[in-house]
């Protein structure tokens, strides 16, 4: 677990480092933060899907629902969900098919970071405004609009208090 801790770190800093390569002019620095932020996301989505197969050092390991939880606190506590909503909230004007790819891998794992994990519900739920503003968006990005609201409804789910909570105007656009 202590190889797993330490590169979440270093992805934690590579997702801060490469934020601003997500909007540069320069094609080849665009393309490389584009890459390396997705990579981040993929392995970090691998950890928390049930039954997945990954490599931690020089183990492989079977996802069970426990290691699910105790990777989204160890998530959590290194500071991953700042840094993946931080991107979230780059502009979308004028953003390529690639940056539109990395918004659906952010919904990817915000979905399987707050599944059964009440915690991490609440602490999205509380940023409900950003994914909010995603369920409002053109028809061009019906499926950036679907996964906003897919997102929105795990974090409610088996969640009463959450789901309680929520404004009647929201339910229309989840």
């Amino acid at each position: 677990l202590a190889q797993l801790v330490g590169e979440v770190r270093i992805h934690v800093s590579e997702m801060r480092r490469n934020k601003k390569w997500l909007q540069s002019r320069d094609i080849e620095s665009r393309d490389n933060g584009m890459k390396t932020v997705t990579g981040i996301l993929d392995r970090w989505c691998s950890l928390l899907e049930l039954h997945n197969e990954v490599e931690i050092g020089d183990k492989s390991i079977t996802i069970t629902q426990e290691e699910i939880v105790k990777f989204q606190q160890m998530l959590m506590n290194l500071g991953a969900l700042d840094k993946v909503l931080d991107i979230l909230v780059l502009p979308r004007a004028n953003a390529g098919s690639e940056m539109y790819e990395i918004f659906l891998h952010v919904y990817d794992f915000l979905t399987l970071f707050c599944e059964g994990n009440a915690y991490n519900q609440k602490a999205l739920f509380d940023k409900k405004h950003l994914f909010m503003e995603h369920t409002n968006i053109e028809k061009s990005d019906d499926i950036l609009s679907h996964c906003a609201g897919k997102l929105m409804a795990s974090i409610v789910s088996d969640n009463k208090v959450l789901l309680e909570s929520i404004e009647e105007g929201v339910y229309g656009q989840i």
